[in-house]
């Protein structure tokens, strides 16, 4: 039997896709099922057997926003020499890492979850969610698989976009529309992630990030 979305799991959905900017209409998403398993965790699939957890967006997410991060730095900090050809850059690859790691690491991701107050979204189980919704893995494990589930999502539309040859042309509307149906959301067709709307989740990224007046307060910091 397909699993439904409530009505309370689609105003979630669509919440969660507002506050960081990925959607702000419940027509702008093309797979509502993966931005509610984003928002499920394993002690909620524990009492639901019909769920997903989060656990492989998470994965997927984190490599997402380490992409947008490593690409944002070697904007700013490198480039091509003014009379050589070669790639020249301010520092080396351990400062590049330094960086990259304060903006990616589960703390950081933690606190702008709780600054968007995210952890009222959480799916837990019964008897461990206030403990999972103060947990600082938890939540930052949360803003990964969001961005990992606005990746693949973004994928249908370009991938929609740029084959209409597609064995699935309708995908997205037949999903979506599976949130008020009996059909079975088929495994298969999810898309090519390499495909990703990568201007939407460098804006979704880019907007909770805020990667240019974080560099610029370390840069002040350091000559303190």
């Amino acid at each position: 039997m397909a699993y439904i979305l409530t009505n309370q799991e689609k105003s979630d959905v669509v919440a969660v896709s507002r506050i960081l900017g990925y959607a702000s209409r419940w027509e702008d998403i093309h797979n509502p099922y993966l931005i509610l398993q984003a928002l499920t965790l394993t002690s909620y699939v524990n009492e639901h057997r019909d769920t997903e957890d989060n656990e492989v967006l998470a994965f997927y997410g984190d490599r997402v926003i380490e992409w947008y991060v490593t690409r944002k730095l070697m904007d700013r900090f490198a480039g091509e020499g003014e009379d050589t050809p070669w790639l020249v850059s301010d520092f080396g690859e351990d400062g590049y890492s330094e960086i990259k790691s304060k903006l990616v690491c589960r703390e950081n991701l933690a606190r702008i979850a709780s600054y968007y107050d995210l952890e009222n979204y959480i799916r837990t189980g019964k008897g461990s969610a206030k403990a999972e919704k103060d947990s600082t893995n938890v939540l930052g494990e949360l803003m990964e698989a969001l961005v990992g589930a606005f990746a693949i999502d973004s994928s249908y539309g370009i991938q929609d976009s740029q084959n209409l040859n597609s064995p699935w042309p309708n995908l997205p509307t037949s999903i979506a529309s599976l949130c008020g149906s009996s059909t079975q959301c088929n495994q298969n067709r999810l898309p090519d992630l390499m495909t990703m709307d990568y201007e939407r989740i460098d804006k979704v990224i880019g907007g909770f990030l805020d990667i240019e007046h974080f560099l610029d307060k370390e840069a002040l910091e350091g000559k303190a």
